[in-house]
């Protein structure tokens, strides 16, 4: 089975996207079904500097396509052409054709989708209704689709109407390292190890990132002065008022000395902080996975999370839940398994790590190529 593995994106990409990307490939390229990969992206992604030397895998580049239905150039064609793959995979949701080659697309980004918009700038507003549109498009065209959660493939039934059987749930992996070097980061304060709340992921209205901060805020209240917050994350450059708007909510209630923002972190600084931190919460409004909560199970954190899809899928018994926006709740399930025993936390702890052990990059790539393996079948009896 010849693969291409098509990138398009405006020419850059999402940490969480990168971090699929560099586990898949090279699983990927081990299968015995595979006989070769042609990995194609926007020449700005450098992908060929994220990976040693992959036997059976080619790095080419083209160039990015325009926002909407991926039209293709003249070199892409040429490219395409003299490669002849049996199978085109996007892990987007972005429409593509060449040639009757069937297509396989993935869907991650549920934002757009389910119309979450609120707290977002009109621009904002207008290219979630532009992402919706064409990965309405791209879901419809497609041979077949993978989907990371049981969420997810629920909705794209109920609600573009497709049929169950179109759909694969392919959950995303965690390998987890004894030997994984961990590294504090450095704006963290030395006293704050073990006794801070951690969360993380990108900066948007969409993370819900106010429950949090509005949780610390009534702990303030209550004089529980001995919490603290650590977050990690970046805004993309068009939320980066969004950020200093919350970073001024944080400052007008005397909460900064509390509260440490980390932006972007290397994997070993997020390694030292699910280690370290009393406590990681997940208060996303919507997921269609969540990488980092699989990353804070298998480091044996004890988790809170937002009884927000698809969150209860993934962590299961994992981690205790709160009605999001309820803050007088997440505040009490804080004071609640912070006052816990060690045995009860270290039966908390042990949950978490068995659910992780459950998720498997080796088993995300069987998954997937059975459902290219699939596309190409279905394209055959045509």
């Amino acid at each position: 089975m010849k693969i291409v593995i098509l990138n398009i994106t405006g020419g850059g990409m999402s940490g969480g996207y990168k971090k699929y990307l560099c586990h898949m490939i090279p699983k990927l390229a081990v299968r015995s079904e595979v006989d070769s990969i042609y990995c194609l992206s926007s020449p700005l992604l450098n992908m060929r500097s994220w990976f040693d030397l992959i036997p059976k895998v080619k790095f080419m580049n083209f160039n990015s396509m325009r926002f909407g239905i991926g039209s293709i150039d003249a070199l892409l064609k040429a490219k395409l052409e003299m490669i002849s793959p049996d199978v085109i995979f996007v892990p987007t949701e972005r429409a593509f054709s060449f040639n009757k080659i069937p297509v396989v697309n993935m869907v991650q980004n549920m934002e757009p989708l389910m119309g979450i918009n609120q707290g977002l700038s009109l621009a904002e507003r207008l290219k979630n209704w532009l992402r919706a549109y064409y990965a309405e498009i791209a879901i419809k065209k497609s041979a077949r689709l993978i989907v990371p959660s049981k969420f997810v493939k629920d909705f794209l039934v109920k609600t573009l109407h497709l049929s169950a059987d179109k759909i694969a749930v392919v959950y995303y992996g965690e390998e987890v390292s004894a030997n994984i070097n961990v590294i504090r980061p450095c704006n963290i304060p030395q006293d704050w190890s073990g006794r801070f709340i951690f969360t993380a992921g990108s900066i948007r209205p969409a993370r819900g990132l106010e429950d949090i901060l509005q949780a610390m805020h009534y702990l303030d209240t209550m004089n529980k002065n001995n919490v603290y917050l650590v977050i990690a994350g970046e805004a993309c450059p068009n939320l980066k008022t969004y950020r200093k708007d919350l970073e001024r909510w944080v400052e007008e209630r005397g909460l900064s000395n509390r509260i440490c923002w980390l932006g972007d972190l290397t994997s070993e600084e997020m390694a030292w902080c699910y280690e370290n931190c009393e406590l990681f919460i997940m208060s996303s409004r919507i997921e269609s996975f969540g990488m980092v909560i699989v990353e804070a199970m298998s480091k044996g954190c004890m988790c809170l999370a937002a009884d927000n899809p698809c969150l209860p899928e993934i962590f299961e018994e994992a981690a205790l839940y709160y009605p999001p926006k309820d803050i007088k709740a997440l505040v009490d399930r804080i004071q609640f398994v912070r006052h816990w025993d060690v045995e009860s936390k270290n039966e908390m702890k042990a949950r978490a790590k068995k659910r992780a052990a459950e998720f498997s990059w080796d088993i995300c790539a069987e998954q997937t190529t059975l459902e290219l393996k699939r596309a190409i079948s279905d394209r055959e009896l045509l």
